[in-house]
């Protein structure tokens, strides 16, 4: 692409191939025109007013303004923000890249744009330090040859980011650490990405996040495939597809409150010790109309600092344990748990004034809790 930034413009120009582009005769001038030149006009399209693109990242000069992703990155950094538009190709990342505030990275076409970081542990993309790189989103291209010892999309003490329509994959002998790893922030989503061969999605004390559309293959021997960690509130995960997790599909400990995870599937979940969803100090969760296929332990836990939790909607299928609640005032209604050893169990002293009322759990239900309500359920 040619460098139009001399001309006064602010490279509000993209491909045809490009997304998200109106057509020239609804936004062309006289000024524009003279400045682009006619015999551009049957190549490039003017770029949607509200998302202007600051800097072009490419193989050569000239077909952008700039070769080196963090180049462009600290372009735009002397501009308060802005966006870097990285052109199709496969770049390789030696070392850290730094993001700061109001800057949007966004590839030219998702699976033909691809960051290749190297597996020395060195390359990742984080934000440039603490209360630095608000405001940030990563969207339509690949990430590949992640590090394997260190997350590779990295945010700390920062609020307001969005990766989405991201494809990120593992092509290592060995599998990476967390693919993305959200600490200390607010406002966070990921969405509509695709894993593959890859560590986790981590919140570590995060307050608003969303974890939704992801699609999430075979995971780290070592990791869940979706972790929430230390005190994380009001978090959506909903419309995950998870394929065969080596460990809990979705796994959270700490205090977790106001977390609802809701119309996630999650197949092949065979750990003989973990669950496909499991959680720890669960306070007012909603664990609502998701498929829960495996092998595995347990399809739902929830342990003995749950409280004041609902699990409804769900079908549970080929669990040793379908549904396991061992909280105080929990609520277990009308969830279809078939092929488990034992579809629902109270468990012994900790579950306390649990309601479990409407499901149809044909492998029969255990009460050894205390004052627990136990009604109108099919067991045979």
């Amino acid at each position: 692409m040619k460098d139009y930034t001399d001309i006064g413009l602010t490279s509000n120009l993209v491909s045809q191939n490009s997304l998200a582009v109106r057509t020239t005769n609804e936004l062309i001038d006289t000024e524009l025109l003279d400045k682009i030149g006619p015999e551009n006009l049957s190549y490039y399209q003017i770029q949607n007013p509200g998302r202007d693109i600051t800097a072009v990242v490419s193989f050569s000069k000239s077909g952008g303004q700039f070769t080196d992703l963090q180049a462009a990155i600290n372009y735009v950094n002397t501009l308060n923000g802005g966006e870097v538009f990285i052109r199709r190709g496969t770049y390789s990342l030696a070392g850290t890249i730094n993001l700061y505030d109001n800057i949007t990275i966004e590839g030219e076409d998702r699976t033909t744009t691809v960051l290749n970081f190297n597996l020395s542990g060195t390359a990742r993309i984080v934000n440039a330090g603490a209360g630095t790189g608000d405001n940030c989103v990563i969207s339509n291209l690949t990430i590949g040859s992640m590090s394997n010892t260190n997350p590779n999309l990295d945010f700390r003490n920062v609020n307001n980011i969005t990766i989405k329509g991201v494809d990120l994959r593992f092509v290592g002998t060995t599998f990476g650490e967390e693919c993305i790893l959200f600490g200390t922030c607010q406002n966070v989503t990921v969405e509509n990405c695709y894993f593959t061969n890859s560590g986790p999605i981590q919140f570590s004390n995060v307050t608003y996040g969303k974890i939704i559309d992801n699609t999430i293959g075979t995971t780290n021997p070592n990791e869940d495939a979706i972790v929430l960690s230390t005190n994380c509130n009001f978090i959506n995960i909903s419309g995950n597809h998870i394929d065969t997790p080596t460990r809990a599909g979705i796994d959270g400990s700490g205090t977790l409150n106001n977390v609802r995870i809701v119309n996630n599937s999650i197949i092949n979940a065979n750990s003989s010790s973990l669950s496909a969803i499991n959680l720890d100090t669960g306070i007012n969760c909603i664990i609502e109309a998701n498929r829960l296929q495996g092998t595995g332990a347990t399809g739902i836990n929830m342990t003995s600092s749950a409280n004041g939790c609902v699990i409804t909607g769900n079908a549970v299928d080929g669990f040793t344990t379908g549904i396991t609640v061992a909280g105080t005032r929990c609520s277990v209604v009308g969830n279809v748990c078939q092929g488990n050893t034992t579809s629902i169990s109270l468990s012994a002293t900790s579950s306390e004034r649990c309601v479990v009322v409407g499901n149809i759990a044909r492998n029969g239900i255990t009460d050894s809790g205390t004052a627990n309500t136990v009604a109108n359920n099919i067991t045979s």
